[in-house]
């Protein structure tokens, strides 16, 4: 998977987002 926690709160927040809609 993502091997910097950046990515993985990029993931985060997209999900977030498509949750959000």
């Amino acid at each position: 998977l993502f091997g910097t926690d950046k990515g993985y709160q990029k993931l985060k927040a997209l999900k977030k987002e498509e949750e959000s809609t």
